[in-house]
């Protein structure tokens, strides 16, 4: 079964600004960890290589206590890349992409206006990734759909292909709850959830292939940069070990940035574009809900937050 990549590769060129300003954030990052790399640098030429691991460690440790890590991953690396799933979930759904550099304010907007807060967000998120999980451990039968031979008596194997799987799955979710917004978000994650169930399985065929692409296409473009940058790392004296270190971190960071950048974007569209047109003359099933019900206690929530329900901003 095609994966369709070249029509959803040519609809993810359609939001290349957004895409450039998602790239001008990681450079930002990128250029930040360097200078702070820097800094470490000189305080293990001056006091030792060990001086170099013990003050990264401390930093490390000092910026998961106070929460910067999780501050920075939150909005520097999860809402812009939520911000583009919207994007291209209306791409795909309307055909149509705001112009240029307005793709910027429109993105922005889309979280705020179907979530209204980050705390809604992340909880959203949660649910939404444990309800996932829980249904393909449970009335799934995911040996039936695991796309290699060998595999399917390995209930370790089983799990590894969901997790694999559910990397874009849980996105897809998403996706599908910034397109309704006549609903509420839970209430879109509910039926998005019972659409998926009735289409499981290729979806979640391609959504393990889709991610076991992604990996190549990582370590082809961290290859890539590795290579200039390892021919200058070789070029040092062998006592330059933290520099040594500081180029492989900006070659890794720079060939996932790239990934992250120009590929997750074609796989979340081609997900999208199957989703749709997998579900586009399907309702939910209410035996599905039965079952997921049992199942999962997440998909329990979500289905009591939308009958809860709230009125989403529109405007």
């Amino acid at each position: 079964m095609a994966l369709q990549l070249g029509r959803a590769t040519g609809i993810a060129m359609r939001t290349a600004p957004y895409a450039l300003y998602r790239g001008g954030i990681c450079l930002a990052m990128g250029v930040c960890g360097v200078a702070i790399l820097g800094v470490l640098g000189v305080i293990g030429h001056v006091f030792g290589e060990g001086a170099f691991w013990v003050s990264l460690g401390l930093v490390l440790l000092l910026s998961a206590v106070l929460g910067l890590l999780n501050f920075g991953l939150f909005h520097l690396s999860i809402k812009p890349k939520a911000g583009h799933i919207a994007l291209l979930t209306e791409v795909v759904n309307e055909g149509l992409a705001p112009p240029g550099i307005a793709q910027l304010d429109w993105c922005k907007r889309q979280q705020p206006l179907r979530f209204k807060e980050a705390g809604t967000f992340r909880l959203f998120r949660s649910l939404v990734k444990q309800a996932m999980l829980d249904i393909h451990r449970g009335p799934l039968e995911v040996r039936a759909a695991v796309p290699f031979p060998g595999m399917e008596g390995s209930e370790r194997a089983q799990g590894w292909a969901v997790h694999l799987a559910l990397r874009y799955l849980d996105e897809l979710i998403l996706g599908y709850a910034f397109r309704g917004q006549e609903d509420d978000v839970f209430e879109s994650a509910q039926k998005g959830i019972l659409l998926y169930c009735s289409r499981w399985r290729r979806l979640f065929e391609d959504a393990f292939r889709l991610t076991l692409l992604a990996y190549g296409v990582g370590f082809f473009t961290a290859c890539a940069f590795m290579l200039p940058l390892g021919v200058v790392a070789s070029s040092l004296p062998p006592a330059w070990m933290t520099t040594r270190f500081i180029l492989y971190a900006v070659a890794l960071f720079l060939g996932l940035s790239a990934k992250w950048i120009v590929f997750d974007p074609i796989a979340h569209t081609s997900l999208l574009i199957t989703f749709f047109e997998e579900t586009a003359k399907v309702t939910p099933d209410d035996a599905w809900e039965e079952s997921l019900v049992e199942e999962s206690e997440a998909f329990c929530r979500i289905k009591e937050l939308a009958e809860e329900g709230f009125e989403p901003d529109l405007s």
